[in-house]
């Protein structure tokens, strides 16, 4: 999958506000609602997340998979290189 169908996928679950559990690269598990896409004051590229605490900006060059928790006719689990 190239880097603009996974920006589409990633649209589409912000759109739809789907709950997600990110796997970062580092390990760490993120859970929550995706709500927007952004560049940071770094220029990086990445998802905001609606966590139980808090909003997130995760980079995407820090994530290795997003899962979607929703049932919808889109894609279940988004790999990154």
């Amino acid at each position: 999958m190239n880097a603009c169908e996974r920006s589409d996928y990633i649209e589409i679950f912000c759109m739809y506000r789907y709950q997600i559990t990110i796997t970062l690269k580092s390990g760490e598990i993120v859970n929550g609602a995706a709500t927007d896409t952004k560049i940071d004051e770094k220029k990086r590229e990445g998802i905001l997340v609606n966590t139980k605490d808090h909003s997130r900006f995760i980079a995407l060059a820090e994530i290795s998979t997003i899962k979607v928790n929703n049932s919808n006719p889109h894609i279940s689990t988004l790999q990154f290189d």
